[in-house]
Formats: C-alpha cells, structure tokens, sequence
C-alpha cells in the first residue's frame, strides 16, 4: 500500500531526512495524546491562510503582469526584500505595537531561526559570549551553542523579564579586562538574546523600566540585543471591557534620537505564529549598522532577498486587508483557549499551583506543588492519563532547575480537547500530590 508521506529515502542522508519528517508529521497527529506540548499555531486558525494566500497571490500575479510582464516578482529581489512588502509590513505593525514601524528598518526573511543564525555567523565567532534569559527557547538556545558554538552565559528571569542587576553583574564578569571598541569589522563585543514579549516559555513580558536599562546596558557595554519578537502580533486584553493597550517591542527603547544611540537591539519576527508557520516568511527590524552589513555581505550578493517571491504575495495580502482580521480571530480563540485552561484549573488545582495568565503568545507558565516533579508528572500523564506537556527542565541548560514548573502551549489543540487535557493534567497532579481528590 503507497505511504501517505512522499518517500524521500534514496541514500543514507535522505533516509535521516525522512526521519526527521515522520518526526515532525507525528508531532501534530499525536496518536491519541492531547498535545498541549507543541508550540504549533492552531489547526482550525490556519483554515483560512489558504484563501487568504490564494485571493493574494492572484492578485499580485495580475498586477506584475501588466506592470512588469514577470520581470520583478520572478527574478532576483532587493537584498532588504520588496519596497512593497515592507512598506505594507511597516504600516501593519505600527497598528499593532502602537508606535510607528519604518519602512526603512525593515528586512524581509526567510523565518526567525535562520535569522537568528545569520545573525550569529555576520557579528560572532565560536567562543564569544552570548547572554540569555534562563529559562529560555531551548531550540533557539541549540541555535546559539550548537550552530553558531556561542559560550551560553545564563541571567534569571522572574515576572518581568531578564534581571538587570544580574544581568550587569554577569556583563561586568565577562567584559574583557582591556575594554572593547567597536569597528566595522566587530561593532559589537557580545550577543543578547531574549524573549522580551510574551516570553517562551513563561509568558511574560520585559517591564518598560527594564527594556530602559537593557538598552542602557546595551550601549555601554556593546552588545547586539537580538529579540525574538516572533509573539509579539498575538496580543489581548483578559478583560474584555477594556481596551487593548499595545505592548512595544524592545527596540522601540532604542531611540535614534538619543545622544548615545549606536543601534544595538533588533526586533526578528516571524508570520509563522499568527500565519502559518509553512511560508517560512519573516521580518528583521534593525539599526543602519546591522542592515549594511548584512546586505553587504556575499550571501545578499549571491541571492538577493531571502524569500522574494512569498514576500511579494504578502505585501500584497497585507496591503488588501487580509491579515488583519485573520489576526484578531487567532487572538480572540487563543485567548477563549486559556481562559478555558485557567476555569479548569481554578476548580480543580485552586491554591495548588500558580501560574500568572498572559497577555497573548501561545503558553502557560505552571508552578507545580511542592513535592510534584515535572518529569515525574509528565511520565504520568503519558501513559495513564494521554495527554503531554512540556517539562520545565527543558527549557534550561542548567541540570535541576524548573523541576517543579510545566509549560502548556494553548494555541495547537481544538477546545474540547483543551479543556479535557486540562482535565487530565489536574487528575495527574492531584494523583501525585493528594490521592484523595482525584
């Protein structure tokens, strides 16, 4: 009988690519599990990203013919992505974060992990210091120390994001005895790497007096603040009698027009969170001295833009009003998906774990009780009880910490199948920890 999954075995690189593809497909047809563990957009938020890409991709494929008979969208694109694209991305997330976005600061990618990469390999070498919140996106921390063999300096984290004064502690144990100086060729000493908003996987977001003293300690200090804003479009108000007050990205605290500006915090986003994640589209908002050399280098000469024809088609989705309204039907299902979370949660665990709910992003950030281990739980949960979630001691490189904590993701699964997963981590956790109320 043919395979549902296009054979990709032929010799023994493709037979490892096949693994890893079965992995992948397995993740979201989870054989019976609840999967509150994937960070994965919603299957049912992703229905209308076919009609919304078809009804643009049309659209723009008109427009080029009589404009430009398949000159421009087909051939090699500018290296910071189509005019176009950006200057509908820019007006798109000034609506969003509430401040203006430029055009000018734009850049189109191909997803935030090969950004974050490239970052890596145009400003660092193996050995160099990069700081991060702990705990942390395990993927990207693979990205930093396994890829681009960065030293992985952890800094605590607690309800507002990265602590400053552990920060600069850290910063002020590791700057170089001689001092640094930036050049052309090495305008920053180290890397800065954070979730600043709803952050993965707690949830919360860095509070404005910090993103102040980030930036402060950024400038004095020489480093690329590089931002995983990939969250930041998902965002809600729990009440919803009030209005939406937008969160700002960290860069918006990198003012041009102070004194001591250099550029030194980029935002790297991302449509995969609130699109689909398979259009593998992304954006880099940064300073002159970032987009120079980044643009100057071969891979921008060879290639040009990173994924122009997908960007074209967007820019043209976001300039007809398509995007909009399909973000804010996510964040209203996102934000029904963890209230329902929090009810189930609020009549069975009351005064047994806490949790803080947050303002968009995908995740919720559970402190377990005393005496319940994470590891434990989810060894439960998975063969009694069906359903899965991430353990917190994944999200550190540090052996025994977050022993007690478990990240759910809210986005992936349909209702039903959250609220009975809720259900079924509760009866997990009250096995462990009070056999009586079960």
């Amino acid at each position: 009988m043919a395979s549902a999954v296009p054979s990709l075995v032929g010799n023994d690189t493709d037979s490892t690519l096949n693994g890893y593809f079965h992995s992948e497909l397995e993740s979201i047809d989870t054989g019976g599990i609840c999967m509150l563990k994937a960070g994965y957009p919603g299957r049912s938020t992703m229905e209308s990203v076919n009609d919304i890409m078809k009804e643009a991709c049309l659209k723009r494929l008109e427009d080029e013919a009589e404009l430009y008979r398949g000159f421009h969208l087909h051939h090699y694109g500018m290296g910071v992505g189509d005019p176009f694209f950006r200057e509908s991305l820019a007006k798109f997330l000034t609506k969003v974060y509430g401040y203006e976005v430029r055009r000018e600061s734009l850049m189109a990618t191909n997803g935030a992990s090969p950004t974050l990469l490239l970052l890596c390999s145009m400003f660092f070498q193996a050995a160099d210091c990069v700081f991060t919140e702990d705990p942390s996106y395990p993927i990207g921390l693979g990205i930093l120390t396994q890829d681009a063999r960065l030293k992985l300096i952890n800094v605590p984290l607690d309800a507002d994001g990265i602590s400053t004064i552990e920060l600069e502690a850290a910063l002020q144990k590791h700057y170089p005895a001689k001092g640094f100086t930036p050049s052309d060729d090495k305008p920053f000493w180290s890397m800065l790497y954070l979730i600043p908003t709803f952050h993965n996987p707690t949830g919360c977001c860095l509070s404005e007096d910090r993103c102040k003293t980030v930036v402060r300690l950024a400038r004095k200090y020489h480093l690329l603040v590089v931002c995983d804003d990939v969250y930041t479009v998902l965002q809600w108000e729990l009440d919803d009698t009030t209005a939406r007050e937008p969160v700002k990205v960290l860069k918006y605290y990198d003012q041009e027009s102070d004194a001591d500006y250099y550029g030194n915090v980029v935002s790297n986003g991302s449509f995969s969170k609130f699109l689909a994640p398979g259009l593998r589209l992304g954006w880099l908002d940064a300073p002159l001295v970032v987009l120079r050399r980044l643009v100057g280098s071969s891979t921008f000469s060879s290639g040009g833009d990173l994924n122009h024809f997908l960007s074209a088609v967007m820019g043209k989705a976001l300039q007809m009003g398509l995007v909009e309204p399909h973000v804010a039907d996510v964040c209203a299902k996102y934000k029904e998906n963890l209230l329902a979370i929090h009810a189930v949660f609020e009549k069975r665990l009351e005064g047994i774990v806490s949790y803080t709910l947050p303002k968009g992003g995908f995740f919720l950030w559970v402190q377990l009780p005393d005496g319940v281990n994470c590891e434990q739980l989810l060894e439960l949960c998975m063969s009694k009880y069906k359903v899965s979630f991430a353990p917190g001691t994944s999200f550190t490189t540090i052996p025994g910490r977050f022993q007690n904590f478990i990240r759910l993701c809210y986005s992936l699964a349909d209702m039903d199948e959250l609220v009975q997963g809720a259900e079924e981590i509760s009866s997990a956790i009250l096995e462990l920890h009070d056999p009586e109320k079960v």
